[in-house]
């Protein structure tokens, strides 16, 4: 007996959504519990540079996905907010300032409005602009002076891409995604450290 193509691996029997779902959240859980290690091991500093390399591990895959891609896929974006949620709540507790906590959520919404409006221009993709929530409740939790550098910094990383494909007269995207992941990894670490 065969299995029939829509149910031909395990996981295919829920449909996609559940199996999605059950990821996503078993990515946060993960994440809240190496956040809760690293906390009660380390305090609030260990949390906050577990966070980065988390950022910069889910940042390497998205970077790789929208070079290759030219787009940032849900299933990947979508996780990190779970993972920097956990961190957020991680440190809240940890450190007692949920006020904080807060700040970086405001953060995470007014870096999501910059890009979405960006988005509505076309001056970037709508994958940019999830991807933009995430990263700004990251930075934000270092105060939310530090989006304006990190922003600054993913368009001046993406110049010399940008005049390549402007010198060499070929129309083309430049995956902003990675310029956002390494401008936000470049100012999150300056401000841990």
């Amino acid at each position: 007996m065969t299995a029939t193509p829509e149910y031909s691996r395990p996981l295919e029997i829920l449909p996609a959504s559940w199996v999605q779902v059950a990821g996503r959240i078993s990515v946060a859980l993960g994440a809240g519990a190496a956040f809760a290690v690293a906390g009660a091991l380390g305090g609030a500093g260990m949390v906050q540079w577990v966070l980065a390399a988390a950022v910069a591990a889910f940042g390497v895959w998205l970077a790789v996905w929208d070079f290759r891609e030219h787009r940032l896929p849900n299933a990947i974006v979508f996780p990190l907010y779970g993972v920097v949620g956990a961190a957020l709540a991680v440190l809240g507790a940890s450190t007692g300032d949920w006020g904080r906590v807060g700040l970086a959520v405001a953060g995470g919404v007014i870096l999501w409005c910059v890009y979405f409006g960006l988005g509505l221009a076309g001056a970037v993709g709508f994958g940019d602009v999830k991807l933009a929530g995430a990263l700004g409740a990251w930075l934000a939790w270092f105060g939310l002076p530090l989006l304006i550098p990190a922003t600054i910094l993913a368009y001046l990383l993406a110049l010399p891409h940008t005049l390549v494909i402007l010198v060499r007269r070929r129309g083309g995207r430049v995956p902003f995604g990675p310029y956002m992941i390494a401008g936000a990894l470049i100012a999150g670490i300056a401000a841990t450290v």
